[in-house]
């Protein structure tokens, strides 16, 4: 008799030790999607532009200076684009006057003999569709005027790009823009 209940004592012992283990594998599993998550989250910011680049770019505007000014151009601080997620190209339009904007990027030249090829550069750039509509007057107008889809994986690679704007009164003008595409982190490319 006194077998039995030891192997009693043992058997719910066993199970306590299952119990155990299946509620901490599923806390340790929570865990880590939920410090993904939070990490992704931080790391790859789709779809929006670094409020950094944005503001460097709002302050090549000096006092009242008017026109339309693309991150990456000449004069300004080179833009780094991390690979993993979309990234957007953007111009700032600062107007005195209402009224009709056409920016397009006419054409992606990959620059320099690092990196991809001309056509994987090419095939990064997903969306060229520019802007076209009414800007008011008195406004610093951020608008985005192409899309780059870039993998995780993507090697440090320049490029440039040629960007066509037509104005309210019928001039136009052609701008050039600089970007640095670099590989996503080792923590991001692992991660994400």
């Amino acid at each position: 008799m006194r077998k039995i209940n030891n192997k009693k004592a043992a058997f719910e012992m066993t199970m306590g030790t299952i119990v155990i283990i299946v509620l901490a594998v599923s806390m340790l599993v929570l865990g880590l999607v939920l410090t993904k998550k939070i990490m992704c989250s931080g790391l790859v910011m789709t779809d929006q532009i670094d409020s950094a680049v944005q503001s460097q770019i709002t302050s090549m505007f000096e006092g009242q200076e008017y026109g339309v000014k693309c991150m990456g151009e000449p004069g300004s601080a080179a833009v780094k684009l991390g690979g993993g997620g979309q990234r957007q190209v953007i111009c700032i339009i600062n107007t005195d006057q209402s009224g009709n904007y056409d920016i397009k990027i006419t054409s992606l030249t990959k620059i320099g003999v690092r990196g991809v090829s001309q056509t994987i550069a090419d095939g990064w750039l997903i969306e060229r569709n520019g802007f076209q509509g009414e800007i008011k007057s008195g406004s610093k107008s951020t608008r985005k005027i192409g899309t780059f889809e870039l993998p995780n994986s993507a090697d440090t690679t320049n490029v440039e790009l040629a960007i066509h704007i037509i104005y309210p009164d019928g001039t136009s003008e052609d701008k050039t823009s600089s970007i640095n595409i670099v590989p996503a982190g080792f923590v991001t490319s692992a991660l994400c």
